[in-house]
């Protein structure tokens, strides 16, 4: 009998601490869904705490490779309110570029490969969809074997320097139409200079890569 008791005591840690890790693991499956997979460290339960209830009222707190879980724990039989520090191991399928891409070059779906990475530390949104691609261009290089993020991308733009356009300047119900020449990129909507035929140097509007309005 006394073995029998002395077994089960060595077993209910072990117990425990399982159901500690399901627990733990079902609540961040919920909150880590966007991610092919992750792993996890507790790194300041130190005193074992056994986990009682995640506070699923309180939202995961992420940064980078770091997370806060706040949860109720019990420990010497009193259960209190917690955070758990994890440190995490983000993995998902992004973007990879195959071969050195320079700057302002417009992207192709086939510079791109699906590479199932970490991406805990990663300094911006990794892309994941080879159809938001195009028509975009870099605004910077990117070395083969380098993620694809969002920040680095930008639309290709409608009017280029030295293109010729057709500049509006509407006074009241008068409206004056001008060729002109564009002095620098721009897209929809954006505010660019071009210079008139007499030289002088305004500020318009692009309206399409044809077409722009003064300001």
């Amino acid at each position: 009998m006394k073995l029998l008791i002395t077994t089960i005591l060595f077993f209910i840690p072990f117990l425990f601490a399982q159901s500690d890790k399901d627990l733990l693991s079902e609540y961040l499956k919920t909150q880590l869904g966007k991610y092919s997979s992750f792993t996890y460290e507790i790194i300041n339960n130190t005193n074992n705490l056994n986990i009682v209830k995640i506070n699923t009222s309180q939202p995961l707190r992420i940064n980078g490779s770091s997370a806060v879980v706040s949860a109720i724990v019990n420990e010497n039989g009193i259960n209190k309110k917690s955070s758990l520090v994890l440190r995490l191991h983000l993995f998902d399928s992004v973007l990879v570029a195959v071969s050195d891409l320079s700057k302002k070059i417009k992207l192709n779906a086939d510079d791109f490969n699906f590479n199932l990475i970490e991406v805990s530390n990663i300094n911006g949104t990794p892309l994941k969809d080879k159809s938001v691609v195009g028509p975009l261009r870099l605004n910077c290089s990117l070395k083969k074997g380098e993620v694809l993020l969002k920040e680095i991308i930008e639309e290709i733009p409608l009017v280029y320097p030295g293109d010729l356009v057709t500049a509006e300047l509407r006074k009241g119900n008068v409206i004056v139409s001008f060729d002109a020449s564009v002095r620098q990129e721009g897209n929809k909507g954006e505010v660019i200079k071009i210079v008139t035929s007499e030289n002088k140097i305004l500020n318009a509007r692009v309206v399409d890569n044809k077409n722009v309005t003064i300001e």
